[in-house]
């Protein structure tokens, strides 16, 4: 399943999110205001391994500080899971290369997140970002206190528990890639644009070492069954599908 991305520059701003599991949050009410809550981050380990001795298997500790705000899950309304709508906001400082490879893992993270929808979800691509749904970015220093962060998502969420905008933040050349190889590195990318989209669509960590969404490491590429049921579990026209 093909995917392509605007390469427009224009910048756009942060929206905060509601984390946690729990019930599902009841449907928004008319007339009420947005609220805005913290998001879920994934971590990398908390230094970078300087000799032989420390293998890329000590990076898989990727450590998350982040804390539950609530205990309230948040969703898209079912019916704008078929049309949302991406926009990329290519950092200036990113040469043809580094945008060629995004391209193909923002390609592949989509396409599955989609597969994963069963035709219940759909990511298209908006040109400008005041009509996306979800806006990646890409910045150059870390959250304070988060030298190794790769990636974070903000979820602007109604008060009704109901997303209605995310911004995903990646970092552009994060520490722990300097320790990685040229397919290490894409490799990473992909699990984080994977876990990041899932907090987009509304998922929370995982606590099974194998699913996308487990709050360390980053050799996960593959959806588990888990990611799968967690999804089907937020959207019952997911699990509708399935079940046809």
């Amino acid at each position: 399943m093909s995917f392509n991305v605007s390469t427009n520059n224009s910048q756009a701003g942060f929206g905060r999110t509601s984390t946690s599991g729990g019930r599902l949050a009841p449907q928004q009410q008319a007339g009420q205001p947005q609220r805005v809550s913290q998001s879920q981050t994934i971590n990398a380990p908390e230094r970078v391994p300087t000799t032989t001795a420390d293998s890329l298997e000590a990076l898989q500790a990727w450590h998350d500080r982040s804390q539950p705000v609530d205990d309230n899950r948040v969703r898209w309304p079912e019916s704008a899971l078929a049309n949302l709508a991406l926009f990329t906001d290519w950092p200036a400082t990113m040469d043809d290369r580094a945008k060629a490879q995004w391209q193909r893992v923002i390609n592949r993270a989509c396409a599955d997140w989609q597969g994963a929808g069963l035709g219940r979800i759909n990511l298209g691509v908006s040109s400008l970002a005041r009509q996306s749904d979800i806006t990646l970015q890409w910045q150059t220093q870390t959250v304070e206190g988060r030298d190794y962060e790769v990636g974070h998502a903000k979820r602007r969420v109604s008060t009704g528990g109901q997303i209605t905008h995310v911004t995903i933040t990646l970092i552009e050349t994060p520490l722990i890639d300097a320790t990685l190889s040229t397919a290490d590195i894409e490799r990473r990318q992909l699990a984080t644009l994977l876990h990041e989209l899932g907090h987009a669509l509304g998922l929370e960590h995982s606590q099974h070492s194998h699913d996308v969404m487990f709050h360390q490491g980053w050799r996960n590429v593959v959806l588990s069954p888990g990611d799968l049921a967690a999804l089907k579990q937020l959207y019952p026209t997911i699990q509708s599908a399935a079940g046809a």
